[in-house]
């Protein structure tokens, strides 16, 4: 006996096939049987996550996900055709799901896959200088501060702390300390500027009276001195020095000069006065005897002299020059 099978099944791929089956005995009796065998598709894809399921992920940077793979029996890999639905905010902190999807060609639908991301903000804020980390300020001067920018991936930009304060009306050195702290609690690196007030202006002075004076000679010269400023140490009239070659005995160009200092060392720029010393004073003639002598004529005559003095020069009477005039009478 004999058996013989038309037709074939293909298990890869769905549809409806018959086989047709033929027997012969042995005396030549045959007989026909047919199956009908219908290839059906019901098993969805298998989907497998690529990375984990759970992910911790920074706030601020940008999410890229690793993605899935996708099997089915029938249709191979559908890893192409895998839908994602993601909800990932990068911007805000949370818990958020990337879902995963996928049907086969005959509809059947994979088992959902989804991963967790949980974004979380753990960077601080980053603070930076405006300006320089160290800056010179005139005392007396009005310190603006050029600040700082504060910015974080989350919250954007923001307002910093500041503390410490700038005396100018003080010479020293200050610090000012920024900090700033951004919603999920995280506090930025500090940073700091030093301040340094100074004192640069140097004093003024002006002189009370003239800036030059005739002195007559061997008088007693007093000076009306000066007056000294300062912008940071205002009156300084009573720490300024003065020198002065006035000799009053010595007709001649002489000068007062005036100088002073503030706290801080700065030197004024000197003024001088000038004093000249002149002799406009004539010499004292005083007549010794009379200012009338009656004498007689013929006799010799001798003149009692005079004695004379300068208040610059002293005794002069031996510089003293005598000129006769004489008044001539007619006797009878």
């Amino acid at each position: 006996m004999s058996v013989k099978t038309i037709g074939d099944v293909n298990q890869n791929k769905t549809g409806s096939y018959t086989l047709i089956f033929n027997a012969v005995d042995a005396v030549g009796n045959k007989s026909t049987e047919t199956r009908s065998v219908k290839v059906v598709d019901t098993m969805g894809p298998v989907i497998r996550l690529k990375h984990k399921a759970f992910l911790t992920h920074e706030a601020g940077v940008s999410y890229k996900d690793s993605g899935a793979s996708a099997v089915d029996v029938v249709d191979g890999d559908l890893s192409g055709v895998v839908e994602v639905l993601s909800t990932v905010d990068i911007s805000k902190v949370g818990s958020y799901s990337v879902t995963y999807s996928v049907s086969d060609a005959n509809g059947n639908a994979a088992i959902e896959v989804a991963r967790v991301v949980n974004v979380v903000d753990t960077t601080p804020p980053v603070i930076t200088l405006l300006g320089g980390a160290t800056i010179q300020n005139e005392a007396l001067a009005e310190f603006i501060d050029p600040g700082v920018n504060v910015v974080d991936l989350v919250d954007g930009n923001l307002d910093p702390t500041i503390t410490g304060t700038i005396d100018v009306n003080t010479v020293g050195t200050y610090v000012l300390k920024y900090n700033a702290k951004d919603s999920s609690g995280n506090s930025a690196v500090e940073v700091q500027r030093t301040v340094t007030v100074g004192d640069t202006g140097i004093p003024v002075i002006s002189i009370n009276g003239d800036v030059l004076v005739v002195q007559e000679a061997k008088g007693t010269y007093v000076d009306r001195g000066a007056k000294a400023s300062d912008a940071l140490d205002g009156n300084l009239t009573g720490a300024m020095k003065s020198v002065s070659t006035v000799n009053t005995d010595v007709v001649g160009d002489y000068s007062v000069t005036y100088s002073v200092s503030d706290s801080n060392g700065n030197t004024a720029v000197k003024v001088v006065r000038t004093v000249k010393v002149v002799d406009t004073t004539v010499p004292e003639i005083t007549l010794r005897g009379s200012s009338t002598v009656t004498h007689e004529a013929k006799d010799p005559y001798v003149d009692g002299g005079v004695k004379a003095s300068d208040t610059l020069d002293g005794d002069l009477t031996k510089s003293v020059t005598s000129v006769e005039h004489g008044e001539h009478g007619c006797g009878g």
